[in-house]
């Protein structure tokens, strides 16, 4: 049997059809204001066999969502009015999907592409084994590009090659020998591309990095930003759009001059991962803690779709239906669970492997795997657990004798088991698998969010931040040394918990977290958070990769952490520098 903790798990853990073709002197179209608010359903509220990475169709009737978990690919294809699971017969976590008349393709880890064509699954030769294809776009079922950055999870012998970008010809990858990117330091991760048509081809990727095709050769581009830029689209070459992040969220805007950086609404997450647009469309975007929006006309409507999960991708469909996909992606772990939600009310929900389609669901998440649950609501903190609870109690929860409470995953292949132990009058939990029959333990819920935070004020509490582990909660001590968890797209984040003395009544509150890097103020965080008798799960927030990802020194971490309408605490921690440098 395999024993993990839960702070070790922690570690474990577009385009539209109406541009393809699109000649390069399709007019730019002022984006109209939207007839009416967008009203979110979830389809998808707990897939099982991963996160939805991406979501995209040439029709109505023909929709495509993609992704997966480690090793195991996720495609799910809607027809109009079923949902079905239409996995290659082999193959690893997808990121992109994209296609052009009859051909579609999907790629992911370990170089992993699938091409459909004439209904049938056949893999693509030539995508690097040490690498992560995250994006791919076709111009034509004959040419094409993907493009990638290092895969983390490469076994031994397997090189990590990043700034990867290949070419796609009807049957295989060609390599691309691009001089430009020799010359980049740093996280080599290209994460999407993008094109108004054959000859305007764009990329996007880590540091701020744009690059454009014109059909001869690549031009790099001045953004003005060193954010991870994640995905790239457009209404033509004259009007592009990318989307990323890092201390901040990050939208830019191309209008054939210049890049520049467009103002977000207030409550924009750290990240944005998804962006879309097309001619005469508003502008698209979606990223952490469930967050979408929609630019017409310069001004910002954010639909809340009631999810604290990430949401990857967003697309519109040539109905005008609109989708976004995601799932508890904010920490690599080795199994997740997905999300997928659109604006028709009509379509039906998405089955499980092997389940019935059991039709329209509201837009809760029920998943004891996830990384984030509903309002903790009101909890009576006197109560004492004399014997096991019906559920996996949280870490900290008040406990008395010597209790030792299995909690098996139900439908778990591997075996997963859950055991809270009673130790000195609180329970920890450590999880059990059988990792040899594949995959790895399911992870028991590692953080919280919450959509009611507390509005008013509390006398006389004080606030404390600690380390993540399986442990009752401990307060960082000075200069701690600490491990930053590193995302499956390379951003680096710093993970704590919150523990308030004074306070025991509130269940939900904004948690502001400002970091400084070396003295240099980086990162300005607000989130909604669940406290559960004055103790918080994981906690995470995004610091920029550079100058960490690549310089060989200790840097100092400053954080104040600010529990609002209760109080604040500051403390510094150290981390180590230089260990995801690819360049």
């Amino acid at each position: 049997m395999h024993t993990l903790p839960i702070a070790a798990l922690s570690f474990l853990a577009a385009c539209s059809a109406a541009l393809l073709g699109c000649p390069e002197s399709t007019p730019t179209e002022p984006a109209p204001t939207p007839a009416g608010p967008i009203e979110w359903t979830m389809v998808g509220p707990a897939i099982e066999g991963g996160a939805v990475f991406s979501v995209w169709g040439p029709a109505a009737d023909d929709i495509w969502a993609v992704g997966g978990e480690p090793g195991r690919p996720l495609v799910l294809r809607f027809d109009g009015s079923t949902w079905s699971h239409d996995e290659p017969t082999a193959g690893e976590q997808l990121w992109w999907v994209h296609g052009a008349g009859d051909t579609v393709l999907v790629v992911g880890d370990a170089g992993a592409a699938w091409m459909k064509r004439g209904g049938t699954w056949t893999e693509v030769a030539g995508g690097p084994a040490g690498t992560t294809l995250y994006g791919t776009w076709l111009a034509s079922g004959t040419d094409g590009w993907a493009v990638g950055g290092p895969f983390d999870n490469a076994p031994d012998g397997v090189t990590q090659e990043g700034d990867v970008v290949l070419r796609f010809d009807g049957t295989q990858f060609v390599r691309q020998d691009i001089p430009l990117l020799a010359e980049r330091t740093g996280q080599k991760r290209l994460f999407k591309v993008w094109g108004s048509g054959p000859d305007d081809v764009w990329i996007v990727g880590s540091n701020g990095f744009v690059m454009r095709f014109d059909g001869a050769s690549w031009t790099a581009m001045d953004t003005g930003t060193s954010a991870m830029l994640f995905t790239v689209t457009g209404r033509g070459p004259d009007d592009v759009w990318a989307v990323g992040g890092g201390a901040k969220a990050v939208l830019l805007h191309y209008d054939g001059t210049a890049w520049t950086e467009q103002d977000l609404p207030e409550f924009a997450p750290q990240i944005l991962q998804g962006v879309w647009t097309a001619p005469g469309e508003p502008v698209l975007v979606s990223g952490y803690y469930g967050f979408t929006g929609r630019l017409a006309d310069g001004v910002w409507e954010e639909p809340d779709l009631n999810t604290p999960d990430s949401l990857h991708a967003i697309f519109q469909d040539p109905s005008g239906r609109l989708w976004t996909a995601g799932g508890d992606i904010a920490f690599p772990k080795p199994n997740y669970t997905g999300i997928l939600a659109t604006s028709s009310a009509s379509v039906p929900s998405v089955p499980n492997a092997g389940g019935p389609d059991a039709g329209p669901t509201d837009a809760t998440t029920d998943s004891s795997t996830s990384d984030a649950t509903e309002d903790a609501g009101p909890v009576s903190c006197d109560d004492v657990a004399t014997e096991c609870p019906t559920e996996l109690p949280h870490i900290g929860a008040a406990c008395s004798g010597t209790l030792s409470c299995p909690y098996p995953v139900p439908n778990d292949p591997i075996g997963t088991v859950h055991t809270a132990e009673c130790t000195d009058g609180t329970f920890t939990v450590s999880t059990m698998c059988e990792p040899a029959l594949g995959g790895g333990c399911t992870v028991p819920p590692l953080s919280e969010a919450c959509s009611a935070p507390f509005s008013g004020t509390v006398s006389g509490a004080t606030v404390a931040v600690g380390p993540v582990t399986n442990e009752p909660f401990r307060a960082f001590q000075a200069d701690e040394m600490i491990e930053l968890i590193w995302g499956g797209q390379g951003s680096p984040m710093f993970e704590f918990r919150v523990q308030l003395d004074g306070a025991d009544d509130l269940t939900c509150g904004n948690v502001r977290a400002q970091i400084a890097i070396d003295g240099v103020p980086e990162v300005d965080a607000t989130q909604p958070v669940v406290f559960r008798c004055g103790d918080t799960l994981l906690i995470y927030v995004i610091v920029p990769s550079s100058p960490i990802d690549c310089e060989d020194k200790v840097f100092d971490l400053d954080v104040q952490v600010d529990v609002e309408g209760v109080g604040s605490t500051s403390t510094t921690v150290r981390v180590q520098g230089g260990q995801r440098c690819f360049g």
